[in-house]
């Protein structure tokens, strides 16, 4: 359907790029994670990837 095929073109034209703009929402946000850890090679910049990690020593028996 071309898009200067009047209304009909026009819902088309504009219901194409949904899906772009849900891979660019969705690259964004995957690059600012991306960007927030770039300076911590040791990937610890948003805290402990699991929960306990940052639990300190075991406790002594």
């Amino acid at each position: 359907m071309p898009s200067n095929a009047g209304v009909v073109g026009l819902v088309f034209a504009l219901a194409s790029l949904l899906p772009w703009s849900v891979f660019a929402v969705l690259a964004g946000r995957r690059l600012l994670v991306l960007a927030r850890t770039a300076g911590d090679p040791a990937g610890t910049a948003g805290g402990p990837s699991r929960p306990g990690d940052d639990a300190g020593p075991a406790p002594s028996r």
